[in-house]
């Protein structure tokens, strides 16, 4: 399953840096968004990226979410990414900030409250990527972008 998610977001990374194919780009991003064999859940229409750590507490599966957000960022910022595709790692970044900690920490599984301790570095790094890199449309009234987000919680 990580290769195949590997895959995709390095299709997304070599395409959009070296001039960029926005065909190849949607269908991994599709890919990504539509065709894995699970994810964590789904918010409104959109699926969540699956939890990578579950199952290897303490590594680093909780960064590959942060990969994919940080490719299709860097795809939409070459304007590769069309407004559909960029819905969907929105949804992701709201959901996960949804699901923040009192002390603002957000953690890979984004479908699920973040515990207030017992938290590895790879865990709290995706949602963070995903909020540099993609722009979170607001839900709650605050307008959120980028490390924004620390100072109107």
């Amino acid at each position: 399953m990580k290769l195949v998610q590997k895959i995709g977001q390095v299709t997304i990374g070599a395409a959009s840096e070296h001039g960029g194919e926005s065909a190849m780009i949607t269908n991994a991003a599709n890919y990504l968004m539509n065709d894995m064999s699970s994810y964590e859940g789904n918010v409104g229409g959109y699926n969540i990226l699956l939890e990578y750590d579950s199952i290897e507490t303490g590594k680093d599966g909780g960064g590959f979410n942060g990969i994919a957000m940080r490719w299709i960022g860097n795809a939409n910022s070459h304007g590769l990414i069309s407004a559909a595709v960029l819905a969907w790692p929105q949804v992701n970044i709201n959901q996960a900030w949804a699901e923040r900690n009192s002390s603002g920490q957000s953690w890979d599984n984004w479908m699920t409250s973040t515990p207030s301790s017992g938290l590895y570095s790879w865990d709290c790094s995706s949602t963070l990527v995903g909020m540099l890199d993609i722009f979170r449309q607001p839900v709650d009234g605050n307008e959120v972008i980028g490390l924004g987000v620390l100072a109107g919680a």
